[in-house]
């Protein structure tokens, strides 16, 4: 029987995605939605419209984008990488 993923390890994923990762692309890596609703219970991750896992160091701009269900436009992506 395979081992379950934790909290912990979505939290890590979600981190080294950035911060902040769309709920299908978190179930796409292999998390299930129970290890999900772990992490935030544990207070490693927070839902933000149902539909992002944030982390808490996540990028404050991120978080902004996401809570207004928007993403970043092009302005806002090209400071994020320095240029």
């Amino acid at each position: 029987m395979p081992r379950r993923p934790t909290a912990s390890e979505v939290t890590r994923w979600v981190e080294g995605a950035g911060g902040i990762a769309h709920r299908s692309a978190v179930l796409a890596a292999g998390f299930p939605v129970r290890v999900i609703r772990d992490a935030v219970a544990a207070g490693g991750l927070r839902m933000v419209r149902r539909a992002w896992c944030v982390s808490a160091g996540a990028p404050g701009d991120l978080r902004a984008a996401a809570s207004a269900g928007g993403r970043l436009s092009c302005v806002s992506l090209a400071r994020r990488r320095g240029w």
